[in-house]
Order: structure tokens, then sequence, then C-alpha cells
């Protein structure tokens, strides 16, 4: 006979797909008409953008445009130029089911990128990047929380869940037209631009989530194509964005991110006929997974003082949402370019990684970015040098649970410097380090019960109470099971208070 079995449905954020896939880059390249000769190649690199993004059934649809760029020397003045290529990509993830309203997160990383001049107006290039996607979709873990037949007796677990209520995701595109500031030289061609989104505050109100931030842009252009003038100018675009998320409260904790999709920069004219306005679109996506603490119990095993019972277990994984972490970090660090140097046109980073994890008493974040320096030597020549930086950050987490799992994420908000000494220069980073901190347990649970009630179990009637002589250690629950009675009666029987003897005794076991 099947038992039947109260149930509790929880809410949780499944990981439906967490997969990168690669790309190759192999391009035969010719300089357009209008880009001189190639002196010295300074930098190559992709730039891969994702465009477009779609889940259909059990796929996910990845759009893109991979834009390889070039900044090099010319033949005739030596001055910074540039040029570059763009080629549409498309892949296809194949997901674990058809998911529901689902979360999706991607990322372009470059893998490794190799260019040769192979005369002052071709060049070969070849190379990798990979798309990153994950999946989260909203899905319900049915939890057995009682078995309420005769004779039956529970263990049960007392567990603090975090339960997903909502999850959601919205594109939206941001808009502006900037000015180049006052004493800048108007624009002739766009060098390289880059744009970081961060999120400052979010509210809830009436199912919807509000998110505010701002989209930080760097644009490193040409002031003058003749003399090859560079000029670099930085934006803060302020956002504020609405995402619909259904079951959303006050009370809910919320996993809010804005991701920077695709962009492009334009230069426009003003009302003098100067090239002194910047038209910026910058495609965003607004990410929400919100939780809700509650408590729950788990039958994680089961006896019946009456009837052999037949049990199925199932292994599950229950997550506690504690904390979300948002700090602000500023490293330092010298790079020696080699040379000596008498200014710096540009810095900025292209790369960036990074991981936390809880270690004494601190969740400690450990990560990498490079920074790219454009400079000038002191001859007069443009140079170029990147190098990978790592760093340490801690966050104090004294007194918290130990066995925890971080999700982090990281920006590159700022970047500035100061030339120090013959050869270096000096980088101050702002890092924007944030991370959800989870708390899993693992359990075996029942979730099916059944018994044969045509086959009671044999009981003896000769006696109403049983000597058991019990060594430390032993669990009562396992005593009660073993001569069909239960963890109460033998604890109210003996005077007990805890389920574990403590040392060597005599039991009377109520049969």
């Amino acid at each position: 006979m099947d038992y039947s079995v109260n149930k509790e449905e929880l809410a949780i954020g499944e990981i439906i797909f967490d997969e990168c896939q690669e790309q190759p880059v192999d391009l035969d390249f010719s300089l357009p008409d209008y880009c001189p000769d190639i002196q010295r190649i300074l930098k190559c690199q992709v730039y891969p953008r994702i465009t477009m993004r779609s889940i259909s059934g059990d796929r996910l649809e990845v759009e893109g445009i991979a834009c390889v760029k070039l900044l090099y020397l010319d033949e005739e003045k030596r001055k910074v130029r540039s040029c570059e290529h763009s080629d549409p990509f498309s892949i296809s993830f194949n997901l674990r089911g058809t998911p529901q309203n689902p979360v999706v997160f991607t990322k372009a990383r470059v893998d490794y990128i190799n260019c040769r001049a192979v005369s002052p107006r071709k060049l070969d290039i070849h190379g990798a990047f990979s798309i990153c996607a994950k999946v989260i979709s909203k899905a319900n873990q049915d939890v057995v929380c009682d078995i309420p037949e005769p004779g039956i007796q529970q263990r049960k677990k007392s567990l603090q869940v975090s339960s997903v209520v909502s999850t959601a995701q919205q594109m939206f595109l941001v808009s502006e037209v900037l000015e180049i500031g006052q004493g800048k030289p108007e624009a002739e061609s766009i060098l390289r631009t880059d744009v970081t989104a961060v999120v400052h505050d979010t509210k809830t109100v009436a199912n919807k989530l509000i998110l505010k931030g701002e989209a930080l842009l760097k644009i490193l252009y040409v002031g003058n194509l003749e003399e090859g003038e560079l000029e670099t100018m930085e934006y803060s675009i302020p956002v504020s964005q609405i995402v619909d998320a259904d079951g959303v409260e006050e009370t809910s904790a919320c996993d809010a991110r804005m991701d920077v999709l695709g962009y492009e920069v334009q230069i426009r004219t003003d009302s003098a006929g100067d090239d002194s306005l910047l038209a910026v679109d910058i495609k965003m996506a607004a990410s929400v997974v919100a939780y809700t603490d509650t408590a729950i119990q788990v039958v994680t095993d089961a006896y019946s003082t009456q009837y052999d019972l037949e049990l199925e277990y199932k292994n599950m994984e229950f997550d506690h949402l504690l904390e979300f972490i948002k700090d602000s970090y500023i490293n330092k660090n010298t790079v020696d370019v080699g040379m000596g140097i008498s200014r710096v046109i540009d810095v900025w980073n292209e790369i960036s990684s990074i991981h936390a994890q809880e270690e004494n008493g601190q969740i400690l974040f450990k990560g990498k970015f490079n920074a790219c320096i454009l400079a000038v030597s002191n001859e007069g020549e443009p140079i170029y040098t990147e190098k990978m930086i790592d760093f340490e950050y801690s966050h104090d987490w004294t007194g918290k649970p130990a066995t925890v799992t971080c999700d982090a994420t990281m920006a590159v908000i700022s970047l500035s410097y100061r030339i120090t000494g013959s050869n270096g220069i000096e980088i101050r980073a702002e890092l924007g380090l944030a991370a959800s901190v989870h708390q899993t347990e693992s359990c075996k649970a029942i979730c099916y019960a059944s018994a044969d009630e045509n086959r009671p179990k044999p009981k003896d009637s000769a006696a109403s109470l049983i000597l058991y002589y019990a060594d430390a250690g032993e669990n009562i629950w396992d005593i009660a099971r073993r001569y069909c009675t239960s963890v109460d009666a033998i604890q109210s029987e003996n005077d007990l208070s805890d389920e574990v003897i403590d040392s060597r005794s005599m039991l009377l076991i109520p049969v």
C-alpha cells in the first residue's frame, strides 16, 4: 500500500546550462585604401560583441559581431593609426530541457590572437575567442516534510533555505548624444571605445524592480589625422531601468545585474558644424534573481512500528543565500615598460577574471586584469605594452559559516596612472567586486513510502520492557528502529534528552 506523504514545494534557481564554445578567427586582411602603410604593429585584438541572444525550446541562440582591430604606426609619419574588420558569428547551444522564465548570462572571452604583417598592406591574423553562456531557470522541487500514517516514526531535518520567488530579464537601449569637453579638439576618427555597466542601487515596488546605475564610457580618438593628435574622453551615463519581476517583494534579496551586450559610438556634427558630438547607443540587459528565506523540514529516514516499509530516497541539495557582498577596492601596481617615457596617452583594461572563496574567516577574492598602456617614448615615438596584474582582496567573514560557495563578479571601474622613475608607470585601478555567498547542504531525503499491511511485524506480547546495554555513541533512533518502538518512548522511559548515548549504560526499551 502506498502511503500518503505531505510535500512542500520549494522554488529553486536551477542552472540548466553553463558552458563555453570556441570560435576560430582566420583572416587574410588587406588595409583599406584610405589607410597608410604599416611601419610597425602596436596591438592587434579581436573584440567579440554579442548583439542578440534568444531561447527557443531547448536551444539558446547567440549572435554577434567579431571585430578585429589593429593599432599600428604608419610608415611615413609614425603616427598611431587604426583599421578594423568585422565578421558576424552565430552559435547555437543545446540546453537540458526547456527552461521556464530563464535568465541568460553571456560573455565573450578572447583565447588568443596572432597577427603578422606579411607586407606593408597585408595582415595574416589567426586566433580564437569563446562565447560562454549560463542559463538559470526557476524550477519547483518537491520536498517530503511528513508521512501522516499510523505507527510511522520519522527522522526530520530542519533547514533554513532560500526560495526563488522571481527570475526576470529585460533588454533595453540607452541612447545619448555627448559633447566633447571644452578645450578638447574635434574628433576625426575613433581608435578605441569601451563600456562598463555598474549597478548602484535596487528598489522593489509592486512586482517590479528598479535598477539604478551607470554606464562608464571611455573613448580614445584622433583629433587631427594629419598630426596624429590623440585624445581621451570619459563619460558616466546614468542608467535607470524598471524590470517586471512577478513575485518579488520588498523583503526579497535580489541578485540584480546589468550587462552590456553591444554598443556603437559615432561622431556627429554640432550646430556650428564642428565634429564635437558623440552619438552613443548601448544595448543592455537587466537580470534579476530574487530570493526569500523560509524554514522547511525534510524527512530523511522513517520506519513503521507495525509493518515493513519500502522507502525510496533522493539526494537533494538545499541552498541558503547568506549575503550579497559589494565592495570597492583600489589596487596599485607598477609596470616596467623597458624604456623611458615622456607621456602616457591612454591606459585601459580588456581582460579580467575573478574567483572568491572562504579562507580563515575571510572571503578572499583572487583575480587578475590586464593593463593596456599606450605611451610616447623619450624619442617621441608611440609605444604599446601590456601586463597582467594579479590581485587579492579580503572581506571580513568572522563568525560566519565556513562551508560556503561564492559567485563572484568584478568590473574595472577606472584606471589612472603616473610615471615613476625612468621606465615605470604606476597603475591605480578601482575595482568593483561583488559576490553572492551561498551555503549548500546536501542530504538523502525520502521521496516515496509504501508498506505491505498484510504482513505485520511480529511482536513479543509476553514482555512490555526489554533491557538493553547501550555503548557510548549509539543513536537512540537506531535502537528504537531495531525494537519497533519510538525514540520518544525510550527517552521518556529512561529520562533522556539527547538522541546519542554519551556513556555505556543500561536502557529500558518499551515494546
